[in-house]
């Protein structure tokens, strides 16, 4: 079964979103901060309650969100859904082989924003929010 795996790797569409609004992702985005996003996407915290894939690892985005584009552009949606940008494919393992000698690993720090941590700025997100 899956729990004798030494690896396993569960990867898909989740269609986990990011509990911010349309303006506060782009803004945040347009900003070049990642951190505030990835605090309130939807996935993270359901894993960190251990209410969704268990015993499982997942790195950390280090890009922006990929969902949704006006097709044929890299313009976030635009129609009158305003989908709000997320992470919506995702890939998440296990492994019970031991870790590579080499150092490698999941760099889990994307830094500060722009030079904050914390506090609001002009793009009105509060990035001490988590």
């Amino acid at each position: 079964g899956l729990e004798s795996a030494d690896v396993l790797v569960w990867l898909g569409d989740f269609n986990y979103r990011i509990d911010l609004s349309y303006d506060q992702v782009k803004g945040a985005v347009s900003a070049g901060c990642l951190d505030p996003l990835w605090h309130a996407d939807q996935l993270r915290k359901e894993h960190s309650k251990q209410a969704v894939f268990r015993g499982m690892t997942e790195g950390r985005p280090d890009f922006p969100p990929t969902y949704k584009f006006d097709k044929g552009t890299s313009l976030y949606d635009s129609s009158e859904k305003r989908r709000v940008p997320s992470w919506t494919d995702r890939v998440l393992f296990r492994s019970r082989l031991p870790a590579p000698a080499t150092g490698a690993g999941v760099n889990e720090s994307l830094g500060e924003c722009g030079g904050r941590s914390s506090g609001e700025d002009e793009t009105g997100l509060d990035w001490a929010q988590g």
